[in-house]
């Protein structure tokens, strides 16, 4: 430990030591550090190489801050591909007449819906007469200088967050998408779609998946004898009443500015009457995911202690899901799959987990 503290930083001596030892005796390979399973990819390659580069380009006009604001519309309660359209919204990635023009692409500049302004992101989603008409009849409050601006970073951050003002307009991201799918309707079948049929497909779409929201978490909690303050939150459809053997629940806490991270787990049976459960705490890892790991292999070793035969296990973490069933994918961690004594190495390798959950 003294060593450690005279040749490292202190945040680098945490690293070390919470660096696990394998008791195999395979020979070191490389890994790759900045992905986590230590395999190299092209996209982590990329990231890495552009990570010290000084950025040239900066987004222009009022608002708010453009990085916080692109990093709220992934929590935006929404499909995932009107996510990713909101964020390319923000990011001057879509394919409006002004980004073409200044892509060297001969076109003219002008809003084909309009035929008046420059065709700009904004102008397409927000400002643009049919779209304007659009927030309106979803009774969005629209006034010259309130809501539609000419920042299209204020105009989203309109309906983010609790206290701004468009925040009871849930629908609003369904909006931006039909919006953007009426244009482009006008501009390659020459389909002029109205306002108020724009609002009510939007509208429609947005309580149809909001109520599928509902359905999919309505969920049952099972009942363990002894163990009522351990609630388990499964879906009714992904464990079968009857079952054989036994089944254990295992779970890990990790927390960036705690100096231990804890592991439980919670074993069932139909032949007991009461749960078996295990918690404990041990030196924090590197990540939540080694923590994970970590109590994974602590409960089979537990499993092991108590000569359980025919053990599922179940784990809200699908990364580990994957690194079970496929360790070669994962040598970041090979030391942690393969430490201890060789008949836990063996029940690692062999083990059946299951995900359950909503990570």
């Amino acid at each position: 430990m003294d060593m450690l503290n005279e040749h490292f930083d202190l945040l680098d001596v945490a690293l070390i030591r919470a660096i696990p030892l394998g008791g195999n005796q395979k020979d070191d390979s490389f890994g790759w550090h900045f992905t986590k399973t230590g395999l190299y990819t092209v996209k982590s390659g990329y990231h890495t190489a552009r990570h010290d580069v000084v950025r040239t380009f900066a987004a222009t006009g009022s608002g708010p801050e453009i990085t916080p604001l692109l990093a709220s519309v992934w929590r935006v309660r929404c499909p995932p591909n009107i996510q990713h359209f909101m964020w390319q919204v923000l990011s001057g990635c879509i394919s409006v007449s002004a980004n073409l023009g200044r892509r060297g692409i001969a076109c003219d500049l002008r809003c084909v819906r309009c035929g008046t302004d420059m065709e700009t992101i904004n102008h397409a989603i927000f400002v643009c007469p049919p779209a304007r008409q659009v927030w309106a009849l979803a009774h969005v409050p629209v006034g010259p200088n309130f809501f539609p601006t000419e920042s299209v970073y204020a105009n989203v951050d309109h309906f983010l967050g609790q206290q701004n003002p468009g925040a009871h307009v849930a629908a609003f991201p369904w909006l931006m998408w039909f919006i953007w799918k009426a244009r482009n309707a006008c501009v390659f079948d020459n389909i002029i779609e109205r306002p108020e049929d724009i609002v009510r497909v939007a509208e429609g779409e947005a309580a149809a998946w909001q109520q599928a929201q509902l359905e999919e978490d309505q969920v049952t909690y099972p009942i363990i004898p002894g163990a009522s303050e351990i609630p388990v939150r499964v879906a009714t459809a992904s464990l079968p009443l009857v079952y054989s053997g036994y089944r254990c629940f295992i779970d890990g806490s990790w927390k960036a500015g705690d100096l231990y991270a804890g592991a439980g787990w919670c074993c069932t049976s139909v032949q007991t009457a009461l749960p078996f459960l295990g918690a404990k705490n041990f030196r924090r890892s590197l990540s939540p995911l080694h923590t994970e790991v970590e109590a994974f292999v602590w409960a089979m070793r537990c499993m092991i202690g108590h000569d359980f035969r025919e053990v599922a296990f179940y784990t809200d973490c699908s990364d580990l899901v994957k690194m079970v069933s496929s360790p070669s994918d994962w040598p970041a961690f090979s030391a942690m799959l393969y430490k201890g004594d060789r008949q836990a190495n063996v029940s690692v390798l062999s083990t059946t987990l299951f995900h359950f959950g909503e990570r």
